[in-house]
């Protein structure tokens, strides 16, 4: 560790809260200026525009609905501002990680994003069923993976067996 390693990270850390002070002081002001009735600056289906970037109704209606479901009580207009005040924080922090190259830097946020990204496309396909062919495709490339073990508890090497793989309707059916 060099006599400049800390100060090199207090100082991004001051940037970070400078930018995300001045960033969420830009995106409360663009909330504002969009509820009042003279101008229709932001798009539909918004509730805010940080530094352009448009943080959806949907996604305040569900930070809404999750606050509300953990409090006892009903949920207040301090409730709604503070969510909105916590999106748009996010928003600046995300924006500024982009900005100071952290993404392309900084390996745990690179692991992040990729477990994120590979959970989300698991998500958007587990309701997918594979066809009968690519089922029958992927069988006949992988036999060695639907053997049957060896009688007797052998534990020598193999993947063929006595009675050789398991036929493709039995493993269709499991």
């Amino acid at each position: 560790m060099t006599s400049q390693e800390p100060w090199t990270r207090w100082r991004a850390l001051c940037l970070l809260a400078v930018g995300a002070a001045l960033g969420v002081a830009c995106g409360v002001g663009s909330v504002l200026r969009a509820s009042q009735p003279e101008g229709d600056t932001v798009p539909e289906g918004v509730i805010a525009l940080v530094n352009g970037k448009a943080i959806a109704m949907e996604d305040y209606a569900r930070a809404v609905a999750m606050v509300a479901s953990d409090k006892r009580g009903e949920i207040t207009a301090a409730d709604r501002a503070e969510v909105l005040r916590r999106l748009i924080d996010e928003e600046l922090l995300i924006q500024y990680g982009i900005e100071i190259g952290l993404v392309e830097s900084h390996r745990a946020v690179r692991q992040a994003i990729a477990q994120a990204m590979l959970a989300a496309i698991v998500s958007e396909h587990a309701s997918e069923r594979p066809s009968e062919e690519a089922l029958r495709a992927f069988y006949d490339k992988n036999r060695s993976l639907f053997v049957r073990p060896l009688r007797g508890g052998s534990t020598r090497m193999s993947t063929e067996t006595e009675e050789g793989p398991l036929p493709f309707d039995e493993v269709r059916t499991q």
